[in-house]
């Protein structure tokens, strides 16, 4: 069956997304910075999301610490890279906090731990959101943070799977080729996920284009590519990455050149109109049901493109 997350624009949840989102089959709904003011707004937000568009709707964010962290008025948290230089009941500590504050602001799903093995340590694309540089260091952290939060009440999911630690490029803006081989990859960035299978029910996609599993598209709307992975690394559901990342736009747009400077996240610039752009969506949200993801999420915001991903109506 089709599911979805969605992020919401404002503060608040408004009337018309409520009618759109109520009819559909939706798993949750992602917060944002743009989502985030005061504590007491958040409580209410949250608990207006479950009383308007239901109990069994799971309210997401991206609290990983460091540099990806959506709520402004908690307390900091290190990244992955310096959460591995605490003292272990120092990282234990952490994690509580962060799991224990997100409950109690009403959150079911933290998207993280970032599972990915960090090659690149001098590039921003990963480097400080991973754990480690080898599968044993990043199992170790992802295991143990995936515990505490559980422990918590509080659902995690794996990033990115099969394995973002490679890319040299930015998937928010174009389209990375990871070119190894199988056997490699089998070792060690698909080796974390498989280790991780049975702790954690969701992944998160990226949206890169492994040669040796399909040479002409992206994981995340690739048949080949998901089949591979769910019978051999994840057996919990697929969960895409954000579908209006540059990455996906690209692949479906041949009309846009692969420079950084050509789209950027959300970005609206190189479509002439809503319709155009809400097509594209809409194409690779149906491209991903179909290749095997189990839930399409969209996290702009815009109503526009989600009733265009929903009902093809763009206008």
């Amino acid at each position: 069956m089709k599911s979805y997350i969605f992020g919401i624009n404002s503060l608040d949840l408004i009337d018309d997304e409520i009618n759109l989102l109520s009819k559909i089959n939706l798993y949750g709904i992602v917060l944002f910075a743009r989502n985030i003011g005061s504590r007491e707004q958040v409580l209410g937000l949250n608990a207006k999301i479950k009383n308007k568009l239901g109990s069994h709707v799971k309210i997401c964010i991206d609290q990983e610490g460091g540099r990806v962290q959506r709520i402004n008025f908690t307390q900091k948290y290190p990244s992955a890279q310096e959460m591995t230089k605490l003292s272990e009941s120092e990282f234990e500590q952490s994690v509580k906090n962060m799991s224990i504050e997100l409950k109690n602001l009403g959150f079911d799903i933290n998207f993280a731990p970032v599972c990915d093995i960090n090659y690149k340590v001098d590039t921003p694309l990963i480097s400080d959101r991973s754990f480690g540089k080898d599968v044993d260091e990043v199992v170790k952290y992802c295991s143990k943070f995936i515990e505490i939060s559980k422990n918590e009440g509080i659902d995690c999911v794996l990033k990115h799977i099969p394995g973002h630690g490679r890319a040299n490029i930015d998937s928010h803006i174009d389209i990375p080729r990871i070119s190894s081989d199988i056997l490699t990859l089998e070792n060690t960035d698909f080796a974390v996920f498989k280790r991780l299978d049975k702790l954690c029910n969701i992944a998160m996609t990226s949206h890169i284009i492994y040669d040796c599993l399909d040479k002409t598209a992206p994981f995340s709307v690739s048949k080949t590519a998901i089949d591979y992975i769910k019978t051999n690394i994840f057996k919990g559901l697929i969960l895409t990455d954000a579908i209006e990342m540059g990455a996906l736009i690209k692949h479906f747009d041949k009309n846009l050149s692969s420079g950084y400077e050509d789209v950027n996240f959300y970005a609206t610039k190189k479509y002439k109109t809503n319709h155009e752009r809400c097509k594209i969506l809409r194409k690779i949200s149906s491209e991903c049901l179909s290749a095997g993801c189990d839930i399409v999420m969209h996290c702009s915001g815009n109503l526009q493109e989600m009733s265009g991903i929903l009902s093809g109506i763009a206008d």
